[in-house]
């Protein structure tokens, strides 16, 4: 992840890979169902760690216009779901 930017497809795959990480489950075709309004991203360099929140997140049945956190601690576990730019 050394882009300036962030889209779509890589804010989709950041998500399915936390959730996978939450429920143990693989997420397949999540694209067709997720959809958001925009990220926000801190990089925190002390905690080496990276923490998007995807704004008015929207999943099909699931969810809508909610914020969701997602945190990658640097340490080569990936991405996990968090709770607040404060994990």
């Amino acid at each position: 992840m050394n882009k300036l930017h962030l889209g779509f497809e890589d804010i989709t795959k950041i998500y399915a890979e936390a959730l996978e990480h939450e429920t143990g489950m693989a997420v397949e075709n999540l694209a067709n169902v997720f959809d958001y309004d925009s990220y926000e991203l801190k990089y925190d360099s002390l905690a080496d760690k990276i923490i998007i929140k995807i704004l008015g997140a929207y999943v099909q049945f699931e969810m809508e216009d909610t914020d969701i956190y997602v945190i990658n601690y640097g340490n080569g576990s990936g991405w996990q779901m968090g709770y607040s730019f404060a994990d």
